[in-house]
């Protein structure tokens, strides 16, 4: 065979020295590729979160939310709003169309919240921008403990000020969290006694104060000439209290009463403590500075966490004397392990392709131009994979692996044929049945946005390996066959297998034309095998009619039901049966990942954080017992949301101790008691929070005014209840969009039922009354204060906040101007549930 005798358009030299260029660019890009363990794809959605403290859910959503999703609307390319508002915080997720520039978009969503802010109540805090939606557990990258000689207060400022910055610039970082520390601030504790009976209020106290710190803007000016022109001054500001100077606080007048000023230190006691805490972050239940740093949703994790290890070796270079950076979790090594585990699956399957090639074949040179031709297509895939940006991660992986065979058949087809036939006109139908397995795999572009995530870089990957396996076929292995030659040995073996091919070829073609005229035989087994479902017949029909009543005494009889039905569906039920029994109904899909546990605990309404994490202290103690234990992670952001986070050493992540610990940390929690528990990762989950019955049934009532909307539910709610089939009707929010570890309960809150004839005989005005409450119960934060270099944050509490409870306000007579009452003069109060 001479293939010298076709006219190539290329000579063969040329068209294997353009391959070996390719495959030179391809190796080169490996590196550069985006290599993850899961994919990285995302919807295009932003999420907006904000937070106003003790405020119930009903304001946020008047005064902030409803204002907020007003003016998200108006964005080009929204598709869809969508906001949960709770007690204390809320966020509103944002959905846009296909081919949006998110960056553009998050850039306009960024601009109205700062011309909105100024108008929203002082106490929200600022509205901050997230790129994942509301609701996903973002899993950092690395962990690092800081510790030194100083306070953790001033190891925390530290890294914030000289670490953080430094991290930040790195690309592909999404955040640096520093944690481990309270903060301190200024504590202003007024005597609310004292101030009611002078006739201050909270706001006289927080006027003063802000205007003791303010500076005033006067006016422009101008001073002396400079030659014949006067020098303008552009502005004249009037500071109170310079950013160098030390406050006294004492002497910060705050209001004139009967011809006397009274200055904060006749009113209230200020002392420089730390905060309350309101969310807790340890690792290993450690109280140390913990500083985690979380990727961005599309970035090579392994090249990113190699590139943060080199900074922070610099970094450590820099740091104080007394002051150590360790490293305390690294998730790229799991990355790592996983890929190279599913890389080595990758070759095993090539290598067992190849020695099936080889035994064939028996011949060496036919099994270079299978190896060569599939080195060939990969490294040239690589240079498609790095220009469309595809992923390599688990399912990509497992695209490259499907591939292999149809790259492989491809080649053979190839090779086949010219070797026999000395032309390359099987490439007609190598063409068409690649076109067909692309075909195929394209409808994966047309499923839902939310079921591609996965499945599209898998759907890629074979297409740009099918693509370029036919361009190799076309053009790489002719170019390679005319400098390797294969001879075509025609011996007496030869012709034998030709004879045994032919019979079979004999009796396969009269096996299909008998096929052909028994089908039935293959329909019978084919809807046998997949199972008719009669597990899905219902043991009884309830409604009334002639239909119903002869399938209830045939069908729905006992005899049926329980002798003769049990059989059957065994007999009849095929594999359909044994899936929903045995497999749907008790699966559910989870991205691949490290074996975890996740332990939970809720307290009860009423608890507070502090109270919550005494509780987890208890559960991380007998956690540290284990030795087996790599890492575990707690954070806690309220009183009804806690999640410790377990990952183990990789000798025990796959045997049997991370069941044994799951049984051990529920038997823990069960005599731990006053808290709700749930252990959930490996095994059957575990939860003892009793809750209340969901009910089988639920009406939906959508609308914009929620006012109005709970008026409506209310009435239906009536009119249900009339019926005396219907129990336990409630009404209950939209949907749960918190993280699987924090449980939303179902909150009260104390109503004033106010007697307006009540106010009108005492005299008395609604605003009074608020103003008196207000001066008992209240506790806000004021604005910052610049000292010693640094913003120090300052809060206003009443001495008796946390103290004066309900009884008090029922019992206890109100002072409001010259009069004395009680609560009972105006009205009533009533726990009710949170609207």
């Amino acid at each position: 065979m001479n293939l010298k005798t076709k006219k190539y358009r290329l000579s063969s030299f040329s068209v294997l020295v353009v391959f070996v260029l390719l495959v030179i660019m391809g190796a080169s890009l490996i590196s550069m590729l985006n290599v993850q363990l899961n994919p990285s794809r995302s919807l295009p959605n932003l999420s907006v979160e904000y937070s106003w403290h003790n405020a119930s859910a009903r304001v946020i959503e008047q005064e902030v939310t409803s204002k907020l999703e007003g003016l998200f609307n108006a964005v080009n390319g929204i598709e869809e709003v969508s906001s949960v508002t709770s007690r204390g915080s809320g966020s509103i997720s944002l959905s846009f169309k296909e081919n949006v520039n998110l960056d553009a978009i998050r850039f306009e969503i960024a601009s109205l919240i700062r011309q909105v802010y100024p108008e929203l109540p002082e106490e929200v805090s600022f509205p901050q921008i997230s790129l994942s939606s509301s609701g996903t557990l973002r899993e950092p990258i690395l962990a690092y403990t800081l510790n030194g000689s100083a306070s953790p207060y001033y190891i925390q400022k530290y890294a914030e000020d000289h670490l953080v910055p430094a991290l930040s610039l790195i690309e592909g970082i999404y955040e640096v969290r520093v944690s481990g520390s309270t903060p301190y601030e200024w504590e202003i504790k007024y005597n609310s006694d004292r101030i009611q009976t002078l006739g201050i209020s909270v706001t006289d106290i927080q006027q003063g104060i802000n205007n003791y710190f303010q500076d005033s803007y006067l006016g422009q000016g101008n001073t002396s000439k400079v030659g014949n022109e006067d020098a303008l001054i552009t502005g004249v500001y009037l500071a109170s209290v310079s950013p160098s100077d030390s406050v006294d606080w004492r002497s910060i007048p705050i209001k004139k009463v009967d011809n006397r000023i009274f200055t904060l230190g006749d009113l209230a006691t200020v002392t420089y403590k730390e905060q309350e805490p309101t969310s807790y972050y340890r690792i290993n239940g450690l109280n140390t500075i913990n500083m985690v740093i979380y990727p961005e949703d599309d970035v090579n994790t392994i090249r990113l966490g190699g590139t943060i290890k080199d900074k922070i070796a610099s970094l450590r270079a820099e740091l104080p004397a007394g002051y150590s950076l360790l490293l305390a979790s690294d998730s790229t090594e799991y990355v790592v392990d996983e890929l190279k585990m599913v890389g080595m699956r990758t070759i095993f399957s090539l290598l067992i392709l190849l020695t099936f090639v080889l035994l064939i074949s028996r011949q060496l040179k036919y099994l270079l131009l299978i190896f060569l031709s599939i080195v060939a297509n990969l490294l040239v895939a690589c240079i498609l994979y790095y220009a469309l940006k595809i992923d390599i991660h688990l399912y990509s992986l497992a695209g490259i692996t499907i591939s292999f065979g149809i790259i492989i058949d491809n080649s053979i087809i190839m090779i086949d044929h010219i070797r026999h036939q000395g032309n390359r006109k099987a490439f007609i139908a190598i063409l068409a049945a690649t076109l067909t397995t692309i075909g195929a795999l394209s409808m994966v572009f047309f499923l839902k946005e939310e079921q591609q995530l996965n499945l599209v870089e898998f759907a890629q990957v074979i297409i740009v390996n099918l693509a370029v396996s036919m361009a190799v076929a076309l053009f790489f292995i002719p170019a390679l066959m005319d400098k390797v030659k294969l001879e075509v040995k025609k011996s007496k073996s030869f012709f034998r297998r030709k004879r045994r091919v032919l019979k079979l070829t004999n009796k396969y073609t009269r096996f299909i034309l008998w096929s052909k005229r028994h089908k039935w035989i293959y329909v019978t087994l084919f809807i046998l095998g997949f199972g008719i479902p009669i597990h899905w017949l219902p043991t009884e029909i309830e409604e009334e009619g002639k239909w119903a009543d002869r399938y209830n005494k045939t069908l729905g009889s006992t005899v049926i039901t329980e002798d003769v039905r049990p059989v059957l569906e065994k007999i009849f039920g095929g594999s359909l049966r044994l899936f929903t029994e045995y497999v749907f109904e008790s699966s559910y899909y989870s991205e691949p990942g490290q074996t975890t546990l996740y332990v939970s605990g809720i307290m009860p309404e009423g608890c507070t954080i502090q109270q919550l994490n005494d509780a987890i202290v208890l559960m991380e103690n007998f956690i540290s017992k284990y030795d087996e234990v790599d890492m575990f992670q707690t954070s806690i952001s309220g009183y009804n949301s806690s999640i410790i986070i377990i990952t183990f050493k990789p000798e025990f992540e796959n045997s049997s101790f991370p069941y044994v610990l799951k049984e051990a940390i529920t038997s823990k929690a069960i005599s731990l008691g006053g808290l709700d528990w749930s252990v959930t990762g490996v095994g059957q989950g575990f939860s003892n929070a009793l809750g209340t019955s969901s009910g089988n049934q639920s009406i939906s009532l959508e609308g914009y005014n929620y006012d109005e909307l709970y008026g409506y539910a209310e009435q239906l709610k009536g009119l249900l209840e009339e019926n005396e089939r219907v129990q336990n009707v409630e009404i209950r929010g939209g949907t749960n969009t918190y993280y699987y570890y924090s449980r939303p309960t179902t909150l009260y809150e104390y109503y004033l039922d106010f007697d307006q004839e009540g106010f009108g005989l005492n005299e008395v005005s609604v605003g009074q009354f608020y103003n008196f409450l207000r001066n008992k119960v209240y506790r806000g934060g004021l604005m910052s204060v610049y000292q010693d270099n640094e913003a120090q944050p300052v809060s206003l509490v009443a001495d008796s906040y946390g103290e004066y409870n309900v009884w008090d306000l029922r019992n206890r007579p109100v002072s409001i101007g010259d009069g004395t009452y009680k609560l009972v003069d105006f009205g009533d109060i009533s726990k009710q549930k949170d609207r």
